[in-house]
């Protein structure tokens, strides 16, 4: 067995026919049982659909014979008068209770109903405003067209009769209406006490005398056919193989089962309920149709919308309709039966089920079952067949390329395979030849490689240097030479952590380019680029170092830092000026006092100077920031005093503009640690966006204590807000919302400084708005107490940083 065991492991063409030949077994077995699974599902699920239309059909042929009923009875009181048959208008004699002409009339139109399978009436009664039958005809069981004729029939006992003979209109929920037309199922008890039930349909019938007048109500006409020759009509048209209709309480009223009581169909409790668990009205779907709410595990066949209502004979409103879908032995024979509710004009007025024998299905898959298990397995023995051929003609050239192989590496570079196969097999043979001949070519290949690629290296101007796993420098090309100085670095080794490389802080996030690991060596600046070298099995062999000289774009970003801080000093002196002369004017009074177009130019002036000044202090702080120059002294600071400087030089704009100021501050609100001109400042510009960008209705401010270490300041205005694309970069430089006049547009730097401002200090600063409603910014700022200080001593929050 051992040996055995060795044998297949030893040669490949075991380790594939073996492994193969599991798989098709278990391709057979598991196949089989799909094939077998999906046929059934399959038959299965055509005989579903096939009930399901099955139960459309049924529904819609009662819904068309309520249809037929209606036009009937239209056709029955729109019947004129004639002379040539001395028969009266319809209308007419049942205003003048003429049962006489009533009788004449009605004999052509009593078998023109007989004659039409959808309407093919058992009654047909005529009444009086009181519900006393001015003609009732019942078609006799036994054929024939001449109808049993009874007198002094009552129907003014039923609800609705007594509906149609008040006017009402046949309600559907809270405000639909389906006219003055009722249907529903009644029963008429014969002398020997023996009912019948009927679906009947029954109208009212009115009588214009006067042009403009209300019309008069003469009485109504029903026509109603007998229950359980309505269901066999049902039953043909809808190709069941069983129907029935029960009441509302789930009592068997008629059926086509033979052999069995109606006692032995009633509906159990369960099942009613199940059924009314599954036509729950739910929420409204995508397109305006109310979906059905039930059980996940109920056994739901849903048939669809099935007409249940009826406005004219023209228009069909759509009710949803889920059936339990249940198998019954019924006689000694299977059956699928669907239960849904019975609708008439909308409201139920019982169930309905129909069937269809299992014989079929059963039958089906019986028959397939055998045929599916008989053509897997002979795919199955044709597969391993096959598979033993494939790998028979793979094993072969792969002995021959191992024998070449191994006499290739034992020396003999002359040994080619003689494999010619015009497959995969082939080019592999070929290649492998064309590899032994062209190696000793390749390895000289490789040494003028690498001669060239140093001389690549030597030529590139950025200094570029290799250090091993260790850190040790390995390679310097020129330019890397004379940035480091380092003319000796072969004859002495070198740890990249001994080069006198000094970090220098970045602080030019404003106008200044930030170069990121940016170091200075000596007189120069350099950033350097770091790559690791990692070989083919992802073990680390050292780092490549570019080295880029940026002394020229560093020096000439101070110098840009510099020149603004300079142009910024220098313009706010005469701006200074300006804004105080502009106010003396302003003052005049008396003969001194400006016209009132000097006041309005003079008012443009201070403004437009006063927006300068925001401007140049705007820069000057960005200098500061950039040239690390600001200093930020970290102390207990009292919100609401903060609030109230930064709001004190826009009170004036805020009432110019009509709008309001809420200040809603929590109780005890405790002390933040901040700076408090770098906190007034911060607060200042978003006062000032609010007051730029609100029109009406204006800014509430809203502190408030986000846990034990934290407070929230929101400012809320109502101004245009902030588009959604805008927002990721709103705190970034020279950013302003787009489509506002220059008026109100600044010059897109406040916000970034206050997030420059704030995270000095230890918070942050988000927003959240909605264009045309708002927008509210919110600033963190920490709570003041003495770990908290201690915190931004040990992280230089206090200082420049």
């Amino acid at each position: 067995m051992q040996r055995l065991y060795h044998r297949l492991q030893s040669q490949i063409q075991y380790l594939i026919i073996v492994p193969y030949l599991a798989l098709m077994i278990l391709v057979m077995l598991v196949g089989s049982g799909i094939a077998i699974t999906l046929v059934a599902d399959n038959w299965q699920e055509r005989f579903n659909n096939q009930l399901g239309q099955v139960a459309r059909n049924f529904t819609e042929s009662f819904a068309r014979r309520e249809i037929e009923n209606i036009n009937f009875l239209g056709l029955i009181a729109f019947t004129e008068a004639n002379p040539a048959n001395q028969t009266p208008q319809i209308v007419a004699a049942m205003q003048q209770r003429d049962r006489d002409g009533l009788d004449r009339a009605l004999r052509g139109l009593w078998l023109l109903g007989l004659n039409n399978e959808n309407v093919s009436q058992d009654r047909l009664i005529i009444f009086d405003p009181t519900g006393m039958s001015l003609l009732d005809w019942e078609r006799k069981r036994e054929g024939g067209s001449d109808p049993n004729r009874y007198t002094s029939t009552s129907v003014a006992e039923l609800p609705l009769v007594q509906m149609v003979l008040r006017g009402e209109q046949t309600p559907i929920g809270a405000t639909d209406r389906l006219g003055d037309k009722y249907s529903g199922l009644f029963a008429f008890r014969d002398q020997q006490g023996n009912e019948t039930l009927y679906f009947f349909t029954v109208a009212p019938v009115y009588l214009n005398t006067d042009e403009g007048s209300v019309p008069e109500l003469v009485g109504g006409i029903l026509v109603a056919q007998r229950l359980e020759s309505l269901l066999q009509f049902l039953q043909n048209k809808s190709q069941a193989a069983i129907s029935s209709i029960y009441d509302v309480n789930g009592m068997a009223r008629a059926t086509t089962v033979t052999g069995l009581g109606l006692e032995d169909l009633n509906l159990s409790s369960a099942l009613i309920n199940q059924v009314a668990a599954l036509n729950t009205p739910g929420v409204e779907g995508s397109e305006g149709n109310i979906q059905r709410v039930g059980a996940a595990d109920d056994p739901c066949l849903d048939i669809g919308n099935l007409t249940g209502r009826l406005v004219t004979p023209l228009e069909a409103t759509n009710l949803p309709t889920c059936s339990v879908n249940t198998t019954q032995t019924l006689v000694d024979r299977e059956y699928q039966i669907v239960y849904a509710p019975l609708l008439i004009r909308g409201v139920q007025s019982g169930y309905f089920s129909v069937g269809l024998s299992r014989d079929f299905v059963v039958s089906a898959w019986s028959s397939s079952r055998w045929a599916v298990l008989s053509v897997t397995a002979m795919l199955a023995i044709s597969a391993v067949f096959l598979g033993y051929t494939v790998a028979r003609r793979i094993t072969r050239p792969l002995g021959d390329l191992v024998d070449t192989a191994t006499a290739v590496t034992s020396g003999d570079l002359e040994r080619r395979s003689a494999v010619q196969d015009v497959n995969e097999l082939g080019q592999l043979s070929s290649a492998f030849n064309q590899m032994t001949e062209h190696l000793l070519h390749l390895y000289l290949q490789v040494q003028q490689d690498a001669k060239e690629r140093q001389a690549i290296l030597t030529s590139i101007s950025d200094g570029v240097l290799v250090c091993d796993q260790h850190g040790m420098i390995v390679l310097l090309n020129h330019a890397a030479e004379t940035i480091l100085e380092l003319q000796d670095w072969q004859e002495r080794r070198i740890h990249f952590d001994e080069l006198p490389l000094e970090a220098v802080p970045q602080q030019r996030e404003m106008f200044g380019t930030r170069h990121d690991d940016q170091f200075r060596l000596g007189e120069r600046y350099i950033t350097l680029s770091r790559a690791a070298v990692v070989a083919e099995d992802g073990q680390s062999l050292g780092t490549v170092i570019v080295l880029h000289d940026i002394t020229e774009a560093v020096l000439m970003d101070q110098a840009k830092t510099d020149f603004i801080a300079t142009i910024s000093h220098e313009l706010r002196t005469p701006l200074t000026v300006i804004r105080g002369y502009t106010d003396l004017l302003l003052r005049g009074r008396g003969e001194e006092a400006p016209t009132t177009d000097q006041a309005e130019l003079l008012e443009q002036v201070r403004l437009r100077a006063v927006d300068m000044t925001n401007i140049v202090n705007n820069a000057i702080m960005i200098a500061d920031l950039e040239s690390g120059q600001l200093e930020t002294d970290l102390q207990p600071q009292d919100v609401e005093l903060v609030l109230s400087m930064a709001l004190s030089p826009l009170r004036q704009g805020f009432e110019s503009k009509n709008l309001s100021i809420n200040l809603e501050l929590a109780p005890d609100l405790p002390p933040v640690l901040a700076d408090r001109e770098q906190l007034r400042r911060a607060f200042g510009q978003i006062l000032d966006n609010a007051l730029r960008y609100t029109h009406q209705g204006g800014v509430t401010i809203q502190a408030t204590v986000r846990n034990a270490h934290e407070i929230e300041v929101h400012f809320s205005d109502t101004g245009t807000g902030i588009p959604a694309e805008m927002l990721p970069r709103l705190f970034m430089r020279f950013q302003r919302v787009e489509g506002n006049n220059s008026a109100q547009r600044g010059s897109g730097l406040g916000l970034a400084i206050t997030r420059q401002l704030i995270e000095r200090q230890g918070g942050h600063v988000t927003v959240i708005s909605t264009p045309g409603e708002g927008s509210t910014f919110t600033i963190t700022l920490r709570q003041a107490h003495e770990q908290s200080i201690a915190v931004a001593q040990t992280k230089g929050f206090a200082t420049a940083s």
